[in-house]
């Protein structure tokens, strides 16, 4: 009971962490660095005396002293340190890799000073509150105290060094905003502040709307390109919202290498109206691991690619439209834990780099299949993007202009919504050619397939449960698909 007392009584506003924390830091692009991304969880935390103690999730360290074969310690210490010890005073203690103190004062008032790290040779970072401001801090207005850092030797005179002028911010509904990597501390001045990034969920990903576009290639072993032009026909949601449908057009460029009897390249094109894609679980996490956090899976096999641990890198451009997450992933590999160390004694033969945005959903980057004779490297870039009125890049010229292609061969369907039967009306389409007509429900199994040679053709839906279907038609020379709504 007094433990727990304790902790509650040093939860105080003016604090670096707080329990359950969950934030993510990127480095100031200024410092050339604007892909590094930390981040804070504070995943538990219990009172010594007097004193809260917060720990921060635990990191894959390398400890190798040769290359091979490589060995990382799961159990590493954070950007944070090994702990972070908060006590009634409001001092906040962070150690570095050393188990150096590092001193910050949260209770401290403008124009107080302290020593927040004292170095071997007597001097010290003297750390002084310089402002006390409102701010808006991921869009809300919050108390932000800055602290100011300046170099001085054992005299107190001030002396050169990396730190001086730098600053670190605290919010009072946040915690500490702005900071350094203090398990590197003083080694390392990189500076990190707080972003709106975050651990997106599957809906976040995979979240189209109708129109949207989205243009990608792919090379082998640096050597032809495969275009693809995928659009968004339509979209709807499952009565618990925890599922989206889509529909989409794909539109596909692929060249083709022809020996004889002169050595050229022929590109052949394709139109595939009847793409549908099922995607659940739309509140759950893409990835819950933190940047450089440990990803073994069943605590025996790791995904470490190559002699690097595992990564989970925030990905932004100058506008953060793009906030999402980098991720690898790989087979199983011949890996083994042994003494809470990670090991490994052979490459992997195959692996993926894909790339997860936010509102783009997840595209390959790049494969390596070190098992096929010659080894095959593919690239893949996702080059354009028409969202809404947001563009990026330019639209793949497919095929002779075929991605231009649309359907006005005056197709229609009625009644829509259907109850018992519909008619598929073909207009001027099939001029006593056969035409092929399939149904294919949201899960996308055919339900119904026919061919008809007459300009209207009348479906029954006696048999058909409630909901939305797609009704393609199919000639030898284009794809047509329409939703069927059917109601009872």
């Amino acid at each position: 009971m007094l433990s727990i007392c304790s902790f509650q009584l040093h939860a105080q506003e003016w604090q670096t962490v707080k329990l359950h924390q969950k934030n993510f830091y990127q480095c100031n692009p200024s410092q050339g660095a604007v892909w590094n991304t930390n981040a804070i969880r504070i995943d538990s935390a219990f009172s010594v005396g007097s004193d809260s103690v917060f720990l921060n999730f635990e990191t894959i360290r390398d400890t190798a002293t040769v290359t091979f074969p490589s060995c990382v310690n799961i159990h590493g210490a954070s950007w944070l340190g090994s702990h972070v010890v908060v006590d009634s005073l409001g001092v906040n203690t962070f150690f570095n890799k050393n188990e150096d103190s590092i001193f910050v004062k949260t209770f401290a008032q403008i124009g107080q000073s302290w020593h927040l790290y004292n170095f071997s040779n007597g001097n010290y970072l003297e750390a002084t509150i310089s402002s006390l401001s409102i701010q808006l801090v991921n869009g809300i207005a919050d108390s932000v105290k800055q602290i100011t850092m300046q170099c001085k030797d054992s005299l107190g005179n001030t002396a050169a060094n990396i730190f001086n002028g730098q600053s670190l911010l605290i919010s009072k509904q946040y915690g500490i905003i702005k900071l350094v990597d203090f398990y590197n501390f003083p080694n390392d001045a990189l500076s990190f502040s707080l972003s709106t990034a975050h651990l997106m969920t599957i809906g976040e990903i995979i979240d189209f709307n109708i129109g949207d576009e989205f243009g990608s290639g792919q090379s082998c072993s640096g050597f032809l390109s495969t275009v693809t032009l995928l659009t968004v026909l339509d979209k709807y949601f499952s009565s618990a919202l925890d599922t989206v449908f889509y529909h989409f057009k794909r539109e596909v460029s692929a060249p083709t290498f022809v020996q004889f009897p002169n050595p050229h390249i022929v590109y052949s094109y394709s139109i595939d109206t009847a793409v549908y894609e099922q995607i659940t679980n739309l509140n759950q996490l893409v990835c819950t691991t933190m940047p450089g956090e440990n990803g073994l899976i069943d605590s025996i096999t790791a995904t470490l690619p190559d002699q690097n641990p595992p990564q989970y890198l925030m990905d932004y451009n100058d506008s953060n439209y793009y906030c999402g997450l980098m991720s690898y992933t790989f087979n199983p590999g011949p890996y083994f834990l042994t003494n809470d160390c990670v090991s490994y004694y052979t490459f992997e033969s195959h692996f993926t780099i894909s790339r997860c945005i936010q509102g783009c959903g997840c595209y390959t980057t790049y494969t390596v299949d070190n098992s096929a004779l010659p080894p095959v490297n593919c690239s893949g870039d996702l080059f354009y993007i028409h969202k809404g009125s947001f563009v990026c890049g330019t639209p793949p010229n497919m095929a002779l202009g075929l991605s231009n292609i649309e359907s006005n061969k005056e197709i229609d369907i009625y009644p829509n919504p259907a109850t018992n039967e519909f008619t598929i009306s073909n207009g001027q389409l099939a001029n006593g050619n056969a035409v092929t007509i399939k149904i294919i429900d949201v899960t996308g199994n055919l339900i119904y397939n026919t061919t008809s040679t007459n300009q209207k053709t009348e479906v029954s839906t006696k048999d058909f449960a409630p909901g939305i279907y797609f009704v393609q038609i199919q000639t030898p020379d284009f794809v047509e698909t329409k939703k069927l709504v059917v109601v009872k």
